[in-house]
């Protein structure tokens, strides 16, 4: 754990995922916030953001805090950003269905 201005920190990764899969996951997860009435801010750019990105494969990076949650979406070796989450506390406690099975230890 790291701690520094957003409190204490977890971090977790998940093994290089397909592009497509990861988008599908975030336009359904983006369509039934809006459908519920609760769209999460930053969805859009994050749609875009993967829209744009140029590889095949996607690994998120979450870094856990007080304040909520951020996702880190990279290249397999860490040297391209796709795009970036950040959900509130609340939010964050959610789960996205279908990549809880994706995540690693």
């Amino acid at each position: 754990m790291l701690r520094d201005s957003l409190g204490m920190l977890d971090t977790e990764a998940t093994r290089p995922i397909a592009l497509r899969e990861i988008s599908d996951i975030y336009r359904a997860r983006a369509r039934r916030n809006k459908n519920m009435g609760t769209p999460t801010q930053g969805f859009e750019e994050l749609l875009a953001g993967l829209h744009d990105y140029s590889g095949e494969a996607i690994v998120i990076h979450t870094l856990h805090s007080e304040q909520g949650q951020y996702k880190i979406f990279t290249n397999e070796a860490q040297t391209e950003l796709a795009s970036i989450l950040k959900l509130p506390a609340q939010a964050a406690k959610s789960s996205v269905p279908g990549l809880s099975e994706l995540q690693t230890a």
